[in-house]
């Protein structure tokens, strides 16, 4: 293994380590974040557990890059994932008036806390790329990567499946500006008729942090991904990936419908997504059989 490699998994596995006590763990998670007096609204709780789903996405991608197209190119992008999401995180957390309304205990110590690991992180993953990079063996390496990429004819090594990835990346993609924009008008669409979102300005507040940094994370991922297919050797990381992500998806919205009441959420909306994330489901095990 070279150095880009080792820097992007070891980024993947300590990133890993809040989102999967989160996923498993959402009470625990709310009182380290919020303390014993934490939101209790179904609606944020959602919105709050799929912000952290969708970063363990994102740091899938770092395996899916060490695995099969470690590429100092790529790699770099990664690092300014991270950074951008810092960013994210930043703009909240240097208006105390902000972290007040949010309710964050201690000031929002959590959120400096993962600000600095995914700087810290972001600098790991850009040096090692860099000290690769400098590499004669990984030098050789990278440009058999880029000749198996393929990227100059057509859907390359993807085949009939680059249709079913390009489709889903678009309505990714634009479906997610919108939301990065304005997350509170965003979310409001996906709101039953008669329901609307709490009034307070507070969990509103929360609202718009948790529900825009998972489209934030979201429209990273369906932009990566997009660049990935024209250096990826075969279709197997990418449907490898897209298998995860819409299985996870598909597993959430059934739950989501189940309890739709409880959140409020609009049947369409939920439907429309169960029937993508399906069919982008079906597509991928298939692309990994063939």
């Amino acid at each position: 293994m070279f150095a880009i490699q080792y820097g992007l998994i070891l980024s993947c596995v300590l990133s890993s380590i809040t989102g999967f006590s989160a996923v498993l763990d959402m009470p625990g998670t709310m009182k380290r974040f919020f303390g014993p007096n934490h939101p209790t609204t179904a609606i944020f709780i959602w919105n709050f557990k799929m912000q952290f789903v969708s970063l363990l996405f994102v740091y899938a991608l770092n395996v899916v890059v060490a695995v099969y197209t470690p590429l100092t190119t790529l790699a770099y992008v990664l690092a300014c994932m991270n950074l951008i999401r810092v960013g994210y995180v930043m703009q909240y957390v240097v208006s105390a008036e902000k972290v007040a309304l949010l309710g964050f205990v201690e000031n929002g110590k959590m959120l400096k806390v993962i600000i600095v690991v995914q700087t810290v992180l972001a600098a790991v993953i850009a040096c090692c790329a860099l000290l690769s990079s400098s590499d004669p063996e990984y030098i050789v390496y990278a440009a058999t990567i880029i000749d198996r990429g393929d990227c100059c004819k057509g859907f390359g090594a993807l085949g009939s499946y680059a249709y079913f990835v390009y489709f889903l990346c678009a309505v990714g993609i634009l479906g997610r500006i919108p939301q990065v924009r304005n997350p509170i008008k965003a979310a409001k669409r996906f709101m039953a008729e008669g329901k609307s979102l709490p009034s307070d300005k507070g969990e509103l507040l929360q609202i718009e942090f948790a529900f825009g940094f998972t489209a934030i994370n979201y429209l990273q991922i369906w932009v990566f991904v997009l660049g990935l297919t024209f250096v990826v050797p075969s279709a197997t990381p990418i449907a490898g990936f897209m298998t995860l992500v819409c299985g996870v998806g598909i597993s959430m919205i059934v739950k989501t419908i189940i309890e739709i009441d409880e959140h409020g959420f609009a049947m369409l909306p939920m439907l429309f997504f169960l029937t993508l994330l399906s069919v982008m489901f079906g597509a991928s095990v298939l692309a990994l059989l063939a």
